[in-house]
C-alpha cells in the first residue's frame, strides 16, 4: 500500500472514432512495454516471507513447477537470485482457443502445437526483499499479479501475500499534508470482492444489497468528513481504501474509482488523489527479436532493473533503502 500510516442505475455512452493510420513517429502497440512498481508483503500472521517462497520455488525443478491457479496453468521461469535481488519470468501457458498465425499478404494457418504444448505468455519481474519492492512487467496477455501472489502462496506453507501499487511521491506528499474531507468509491461488481474480516464483509454486503435493490450497473459511494474535522483518513477508512486498492490490483470487483479529496492546511487549495492512476509506472519502446528468446528476456529484465534505478530516490524515501544481502 502506500497510504501513510499517520495518517444507481447508469447508462453508458460509447463514442467511436473513425480508424486512422498510424502517423510517423508513433509506435506499434506491441513494441511498447510497461512496468509498475508494487509492494509485495506477507499478510499479518504469515510465517513465510515472499523471498522464502521464491527460495522454495527455486529448489523445485522447472518441469515440476507448473500448477493451475485461477483456471490458468502458470509457473516461474528463469528464476535467479543475484546479490539478494530475485528476478525471473512468470509464465502462463495457453492451451485453449489458440489463435492462428497470420500472413502479411493474407490468410491464416494453424500454429500446429502438440497436445502438451501451448502459447507462453510471460511477465518479467524483479523483487527486492530488503524493501519489499516488486517491479512487474504489465503484459496484456500475461498472468495477473493476483495469480503471481497466489502462486507464491502455494509454496508458502499457508502464508498469504498482499500486492499493492506504489503511489507517486507527489500523491504521498498530498496525503501527508492534506486534510482529507471526502472518499469516493465506484464498484461495478461488489460480489467479486474478496474479504478478510467482518468490516470488509459488511461493506461488501451493503454494496451488493444496493446493487440488487436498484438493479444498477455499478455502486458509487461518497463519504464525507464532519464539518470542522481535520481529517478522517485513519482507522477503518484507511483500512478500507487499502483493501479496495489491493482488490483493484488483483482485478476483482470491477473497481472504477478510488479517490481521496482534501484541502491543504490553509484550507485554500484542493488536493485530489486518484489511487487508481497516481501510481509509479514506466513505459518504453523496445525493438526485440521475437525469435531470440534469451536476448528478448534479457532486454526486458534489464529495463525493469533500470526502472528501479530511475525511481530509486523516491523508493528509498518512502520505503527505505535496499541493501545488498
Amino acid at each position: 500500500m502506500l497510504l501513510p500510516t499517520e495518517y444507481a442505475d447508469c447508462t453508458t455512452l460509447a463514442i467511436f472514432a473513425p480508424e486512422r493510420r498510424r502517423q510517423t513517429g508513433e509506435e506499434k502497440l506491441d513494441r511498447r512495454i510497461t512496468a509498475g512498481i508494487y509492494t509485495l508483503t506477507a499478510r499479518r500472521g504469515s510465517r513465510v516471507r515472499p523471498a522464502e517462497s521464491l527460495t522454495a520455488i527455486d529448489r523445485v525443478r522447472e518441469s515440476r513447477r507448473e500448477i493451475e491457479i485461477l483456471d490458468a496453468d502458470v509457473r516461474v521461469h528463469r528464476l535467479e537470485r543475484n546479490r539478494g535481488v530475485w528476478s525471473g519470468e512468470f509464465l502462463r501457458r495457453q492451451t485453449e482457443n489458440i489463435p492462428p498465425k497470420a500472413f502479411a499478404r493474407g490468410g491464416v494457418a494453424s500454429l500446429g502445437l502438440g497436445r502438451d504444448e501451448g502459447l507462453g505468455h510471460g511477465a518479467a519481474f524483479v523483487f527486492h526483499p530488503a524493501n519489499n519492492i516488486l517491479i512487474w512487467e504489465n503484459v496484456r496477455t500475461g498472468a495477473s499479479l493476483s495469480r503471481f501472489s497466489a502462486y507464491l502462496e502455494h509454496f508458502a506453507d499457508g502464508s498469504s501475500y498482499e500486492v499493492n501499487p506504489s503511489l507517486t511521491r507527489e500523491a504521498m506528499i498530498k496525503l501527508r499534508h492534506a486534510h482529507v474531507k471526502r472518499l469516493r468509491i465506484r464498484i461495478a461488481d461488489p460480489a467479486d470482492l474478496r474479504t478478510f474480516d467482518n468490516t470488509q464483509r459488511s461493506i461488501k454486503d451493503a454494496m451488493r444489497l444496493l446493487e440488487r435493490l436498484t438493479n444498477g450497473a455499478f455502486v458509487e459511494i461518497e463519504v464525507g468528513a464532519e464539518r470542522g474535522a481535520n481529517s478522517f483518513l485513519g482507522g477503518a477508512a484507511r483500512d478500507t481504501m487499502r483493501w479496495l486498492l489491493n482488490e483493484s490490483v488483483e482485478q476483482r470487483g470491477g473497481i472504477q474509482k478510488l479517490q481521496i479529496d482534501g484541502r491543504t492546511e490553509d484550507d485554500a487549495q484542493l488536493a485530489m488523489i486518484d489511487l487508481l492512476h497516481d501510481r509509479m509506472k514506466a513505459t518504453r519502446v523496445l525493438d526485440i527479436d521475437g525469435n531470440n528468446l534469451d536476448r528478448n528476456f534479457e532486454r526486458r529484465l534489464g529495463w525493469l532493473h533500470s526502472v528501479y534505478r530511475e525511481f530509486s530516490d523516491d523508493i528509498n524515501r518512502m520505503f527505505g533503502e535496499a541493501e545488498d544481502e
